[in-house]
């Protein structure tokens, strides 16, 4: 969730928000 507020701009797009989220995971 934290990632939304960090790319409030990603939240308009489900497909980098994916992205995204997959990435955060793989850093953890």
């Amino acid at each position: 969730q934290s990632t939304c507020a960090v790319f409030p701009s990603i939240v308009g797009r489900p497909r980098h928000h994916g992205i995204m989220i997959g990435m955060g995971q793989k850093d953890s």
